[in-house]
């Protein structure tokens, strides 16, 4: 029984951290100027509409995952480096918000027990997805941070590994589990104590 309520604690906690990391996605791209997200009917709070099996899968296997990308025509944007950068950033920031408002929800005591532990578990997942996409290695979100800052040539050449990036990160987390448990540790914790403590 202890085993059924913690996976369906952890479905529950992914759904949240992933569906509000993509909206948010397609909300600022949306205030920014480009209706794609919108016009695709991605401009949602349905899990449904956010759910990428494959990520899911992930989170549940490694404790790292994502949610299906929100469309997001840059050609929209002012400026399109510094456009794709505040629409990816929104992503993360969203999770670390949830998180500050859920670990200020546990501070008030009212809540304990299992109601303490789904609310708990879903501030945690969003930590881990917050911190997760901060990774600057394409396609994350982290990433167009950096490549807005980037100049032209060197911009080319980070872009090139966009198709392999997310491969290097699984790659790490199988083969050197520890090491990348270790440079996590760190960030996590430091959001954890942060906002749940």
């Amino acid at each position: 029984m202890q085993l059924v309520i913690e996976w369906t604690v952890l479905a529950v906690a992914v759904l949240v951290a992933v569906t509000f990391h993509e909206f948010s996605h397609g909300a600022v791209a949306y205030l920014l100027g480009d209706p794609t997200a919108k016009e695709q009917g991605r401009l949602s709070l349905n899990p449904l509409k956010h759910l990428d099996v494959f990520g899911t899968l992930m989170f549940v296997i490694f404790k790292f995952g994502w949610g299906k990308p929100v469309p997001v025509n840059h050609h929209h944007f002012k400026n399109p480096k510094w456009g794709m950068a505040f629409v990816s950033l929104a992503g993360p920031l969203s999770n670390f918000l949830i998180a500050a408002i859920l670990g200020l929800v546990l501070k008030t005591g009212l809540f304990t027990g299992l109601a303490g532990y789904v609310i708990g578990s879903i501030a945690f997942i969003n930590i881990i997805l917050g911190v997760f996409n901060l990774l600057p290695l394409p396609p994350l979100d982290g990433s167009r941070l950096v490549s807005a800052i980037l100049p032209e040539p060197l911009l080319k050449m980070y872009q090139s590994i966009e198709g392999y990036g997310i491969v290097v990160v699984f790659i790490a987390i199988y083969f050197f589990p520890g090491g990348f448990t270790r440079v996590f540790s760190p960030f996590i914790n430091f959001f954890s104590n942060l906002f749940l403590v």
